[in-house]
């Protein structure tokens, strides 16, 4: 993989239960699915996207994310619900999908030659 994209990601499923069911005791889950270790270790181009006005995964689990990711990093910032974020905010989104693609493509074929 040359590069990774994520969209509305959560830090971690516990932390997703604690704002969706905050009286759940997210001691009896048993998978974490903890983000926030994985993307310590990932060393490739990140574009991280999230709707600030995501009422299903908060915006801050994205900026926790984008605060632990090494470079290189990219946090794109869009409007709207979690569902709509994209149909709200679709030039943004399509042109920094396409600006961070165009930049990850042009440096693997600077570095190796290869795409």
């Amino acid at each position: 993989a040359r590069a990774l994209i994520t969209e509305s990601t959560f830090t971690s499923t516990r932390d997703v239960a604690k704002v969706v069911y905050p009286y759940f005791p997210t001691f009896f889950m048993s998978a974490g699915f903890d983000s926030t270790k994985k993307i310590q270790k990932i060393s490739i181009p990140k574009l991280i996207i999230h709707s600030q006005s995501d009422e299903i995964i908060p915006f801050n689990q994205s900026e926790k994310l984008f605060e632990l990711a090494v470079e290189p990093k990219t946090h794109l910032k869009l409007a709207g619900s979690h569902n709509t974020c994209y149909a709200d905010s679709r030039d943004l989104y399509i042109s920094g999908i396409d600006r961070f693609l165009k930049d990850v493509l042009t440096e693997a074929w600077h570095s190796d030659g290869s795409i």
